[in-house]
């Protein structure tokens, strides 16, 4: 299912639900090749996605 598209929401949720489950820090790029390795997505919004999360944690 290479190559599937999703909203900038769901990738936000989908990064945030990564970060949380981890045992230990991790990478965009291990991000990219695991958890988004079927879905089409650059690094640009990968970026963009965590930004998103670290502004919303900023206030609480």
């Amino acid at each position: 299912m290479a190559g599937r598209r999703i909203s900038d929401e769901q990738l936000v949720e989908i990064i945030e639900a990564a970060i949380f489950v981890a045992d230990k820090p991790i990478s965009k790029r291990h991000i990219k090749d695991t958890v988004l390795v079927d879905i089409a997505i650059s690094m640009s919004r990968i970026n963009d996605a965590i930004e998103t999360i670290q502004t919303h944690f900023q206030t609480r």
